[in-house]
């Protein structure tokens, strides 16, 4: 008498499982390969048990549910893509086990506050990296595009350069502070160099200003990029060529390209490539009136998606912090301190560094800004796509994917 053989299916430790409704996705956080399939029928129940933690990342099969087309191809795609493994189940030994990998937070909010209330919460300004200082705005500037990057606003403020020194030192009590940058008409700054060196011994800085501003002040700007880094702001092209035509152009500058479409972008590498520019990033912009831009050139889909690289590690942060917000303050001119410019200000300049960051932590909406809400949480790819960005908050949606789009089939 013939009996049918079983098998046990068993996840790497390394595969995140993902169940959205009539989606599935299988992601190996190691060769970075996927298996995405529908979540229905017997495929349904497999995903189901595979994905209860209670499972130890196993279910059974029977050899009558590998006859079955649907299972049989999904079971050999997890194989081949080493998402998982096949195994006999004769009965005895040991059954095969895995783990499922899973988040687990040794230091969440939870955790900072409970360090508060006992008074010993000095680490919490460890997660301060970086702080941006908008020391006064410029003529050049552009208000959209301060809400996206690093870019002077239009505003008539000017900092006080005793307490942005003060702020510094601070700060500096956080071990992983690693870079400050400077923005704004800096040309036009009292005392901006001797400020900028008392600062660059506490802590690397980078000066930001506009290309236009840099053309009123080459003499002063190539005595700066002898001492100083620093980034030219770019969204005017024909600028850009008249600094680098410019006698004596100091090849150490680097330069941020803002890009706000196909035109644009054509111009930005047309530009590289005539002058051989190596420090310099294009820098996608929404303006309010280029949407067609970003829906066709910097929404993903989920062909773009399939190509991710991310590590477990990875995809754990993604699962807790805003992988571009994290760490970061903005210190407006007239003092306000935010920890993104698309939401309500933390504080004032005046205000300790760690009651900031801590502020932050427990009611702030940046850092820990991830896609936890619809559309992304209804999503399979929740955790491969980028952390939500700038662009979301400007264009006033809360993904960039053409998937919630529904071009997806």
């Amino acid at each position: 008498m013939n009996t049918m053989k079983k098998y046990w299916l068993v996840l790497s430790p390394d595969t995140f499982i993902w169940l959205k409704g009539e989606n599935g996705l299988l992601y190996q956080s190691v060769n970075h390969t996927q298996v995405p399939f529908k979540n229905v029928g017997t495929i349904k129940s497999l995903a189901g048990q595979l994905d209860d933690i209670d499972n130890l990342y196993r279910v059974e099969l029977t050899e009558e549910m590998l006859q079955q087309p649907e299972v049989n191809g999904w079971v050999r795609q997890i194989v081949d893509k080493q998402c998982g493994r096949l195994l006999e189940n004769n009965g005895t030994g040991n059954r095969p086990a895995s783990m499922k990998p899973v988040l687990k937070l040794q230091d969440g909010v939870k955790y900072y506050e409970w360090l508060h209330r006992q008074g010993i919460d000095g680490c919490v300004i460890q997660n301060l990296h970086e702080v941006v200082f908008y020391l006064n705005g410029s003529a050049s500037g552009d208000d959209v595009l301060h809400r996206q990057l690093v870019y002077p606003s239009t505003t008539d403020a000017v900092a006080d350069r005793e307490k942005v020194i003060r702020f510094v030192k601070e700060s500096k009590v956080s071990p992983f502070l690693s870079k400050l940058s400077l923005a704004g008409n800096l040309l036009v700054f009292p005392h901006l160099e001797e400020m900028a060196e008392e600062l660059q011994a506490i802590c690397p800085v980078k000066l930001y200003i506009t290309v236009e501003d840099a053309l009123n002040g080459l003499p002063q700007l190539k005595e700066w990029a002898d001492k100083l880094s620093v980034q030219i702001l770019v969204n005017d092209f024909p600028s850009l060529e008249m600094l680098l035509d410019a006698n004596g152009w100091c090849a150490g500058l680097q330069f941020t390209l803002v890009v706000t479409s196909v035109q644009t972008y054509e111009a930005a590498t047309g530009i590289i490539n005539k002058y051989g520019l190596e420090h310099v990033e294009l820098v996608p912009a929404y303006t309010g009136e280029n949407l067609p831009f970003f829906e066709d050139c910097i929404y993903p889909d989920a062909g773009e998606l399939a190509g991710v690289s991310l590590s477990k590690k990875d995809i754990f942060i993604r699962q807790t912090l805003n992988v571009t917000d994290f760490g970061k303050l903005y210190i407006e001119p007239d003092g306000k301190v935010y920890a993104n410019l698309d939401n309500a200000p933390l504080g004032m300049i005046d205000d300790s560094p760690h009651d900031l960051v801590y502020k932050e932590l427990t009611e702030g909406h940046s850092w820990l800004h991830i896609r936890d809400q619809e559309p992304c949480r209804e999503c399979v790819y929740q955790w491969l796509c980028p952390s939500p960005s700038n662009y979301e908050r400007v264009i006033g949606r809360p993904d960039l994917c053409k998937m919630a789009m529904g071009n997806e089939a």
